[in-house]
């Protein structure tokens, strides 16, 4: 079920995907015949797909929460979390406790580690979390401040009054490469096998089942990636131009953000999908130059032959697939990069949409003909991804009135002679009307997937009435 879930949302992400790319494809365009008239890709639509982006966000969280649960009765895992059994690492882990009495139920725990109090000195699980998050907090510093000094020692010299192109183009790569190192740091590098610093943090808490674990991955990761994905595109659009760095401006040229956003925004993205392909392109094939042959591969290859392998030796040496925890995070924050700042640059959702497309298609076929057979693995839900999927839908709220309010010209097509108390204003209208289609379009969409469960609930009394029929006892229990 974890595959299968995963293959699903994946082609759920590709087909919402598909309104905001070609939606945003007519807008761009219009934008084009409007720049002939302005001089900048900017025109009265914004404003509308603005309220189009948060409406499609909204949805999209709302919906797929209906279809994860109508799977989630279809294929029958609504208890699985409740019966899942405990990780080998949890049971070997010295610090575990065996037969521990359970202070709530009373009842004997066959395994038990204490979560532990944070104050007034951290114990137990709590200890390790908050060494994990003060890790984090190091490196989200780490990550601001070299973004902010790239910004101002590299990018501002290189910007002049109307072409900020060559600027922009270096803050962007420099500020892509801040990511990969941080994300390479802590995430590790899978495909090399070279293990994250996240992994050992989150491994020293000793969580108890793969599903803990993996929410505590999921949530300590977005932690640090909101701030190495997201951040320098924040700094152009929402602080450049009102934050001293050393006591000195570094105001984008003129005052004028949008632009510089407008690049910064392509550029990024474009080089997060290349650098993906080349983790999962590339980095394999290194990883298997570097593995040592074996001596009957170096007496074959040296003989002129080749060795002759049964399926199942093949299937031995093929690589492991990569885990699923890691196929959402390049896609989810993939979304991010959509929902919050689509509106910058409207053509970004196709290329997104481009390079789903392709690399669906390309790692469901790998996944069949090129990789070892992975595990049986069972899952409810997305895990923790659906809380980052819920802040990131929040956020596309605030990103996306802020940008048309502040960072862009969009209002002014409407209200020409708007001065900066009413656009602040202006903005905070906005914002608010878009908190309330959001909270309007999440109340009208069943929260509860109502025909599965009615599907569910008939299957499971069938079910009883055959096994009393058979004359089993308590039939209700299975």
């Amino acid at each position: 079920e974890k595959y299968a879930l995963f293959y699903t949302w994946w082609g759920y992400y590709i087909t919402m995907l598909w309104l905001p790319a070609l939606v945003g494809l007519a807008l761009f365009i219009s934008e084009i015949f409007t720049s002939l008239e302005t001089g900048a890709l900017e025109n009265p639509y914004k404003v509308v797909y603005c309220v189009f982006m948060v409406i499609w966000m909204t949805c999209f969280n709302a919906l797929w929460k209906n279809l994860e649960g109508t799977l989630s009765y279809e294929w029958d895992t609504l208890d699985f979390e409740n019966e899942e059994n405990f990780r080998q690492e949890f049971k070997q882990n010295e610090l575990t406790e065996e037969a521990h009495i359970n202070d709530v139920t009373g009842e004997k725990d066959d395994y038990y580690y204490d979560d532990g109090d944070f104050f007034p000195i951290p114990t137990a699980r709590a200890r390790s979390q908050v060494i994990t998050y003060i890790v984090v907090m190091l490196m989200n510093g780490l990550t601001v401040v070299t973004n902010v000094y790239i910004w101002k020692l590299v990018g501002i010299p290189l910007m002049q009054p109307g072409n900020v192109l060559v600027g922009t183009i270096v803050v962007s790569t420099l500020s892509s490469i801040v990511s990969i190192v941080v994300d390479s740091i802590m995430d590790g590098i899978p495909e090399l096998e070279i293990e994250g610093v996240m992994d050992m943090l989150v491994a020293d808490a000793n969580w108890d089942t793969d599903t803990t674990h993996e929410d505590a991955l999921i949530m300590n990761t977005f932690f640090y990636k909101a701030f190495t994905k997201y951040f320098m595109l924040v700094w152009i659009a929402f602080l450049a131009n009102h934050v001293e760095v050393d006591g000195e401006n570094a105001w984008c040229p003129q005052w004028q953000c949008y632009p510089v956003l407008q690049v910064a925004y392509l550029v990024i993205v474009v080089q997060g999908i290349a650098w993906n392909l080349l983790q999962v392109k590339g980095f394999p094939i290194l990883y298997e130059a570097l593995q040592p042959k074996s001596a009957v591969d170096d007496a074959a290859a040296a003989a002129g032959m080749t060795v002759a392998k049964t399926p199942m030796e093949l299937q031995y040496v093929c690589p492991e697939a990569a885990a699923v925890v890691d196929g959402y995070m390049v896609l989810v924050y993939q979304l991010g990069y959509v929902a919050l700042f689509a509106l910058v640059l409207p053509i970004v959702p196709i290329v997104c949409l481009l390079y789903n497309l392709s690399e669906l298609r390309s790692k469901a076929m790998a996944l069949l003909t090129q990789l070892k057979r992975p595990e049986f693995q069972c899952a409810a839900d997305i895990g923790s991804y659906q809380q980052v999927i819920e802040i990131i839908s929040t956020m596309t709220v605030i990103t996306n009135a802020f940008v048309v309010g502040f960072t862009s010209h969009a209002l002014y097509f409407y209200f020409p002679e708007m001065d900066g108390v009413q656009r602040v204003w202006a903005t905070v209208i906005l914002e608010h009307f878009l908190f309330l289609c959001k909270l309007f379009v999440e109340n009208i969409i069943p929260k509860e997937p109502i025909s599965a469960i009615a599907t569910y609930e008939q299957g499971e009394d069938r079910k009883r009435q055959t096994l009393e029929y058979w004359g089993i006892e308590h039939a209700a229990d299975y």
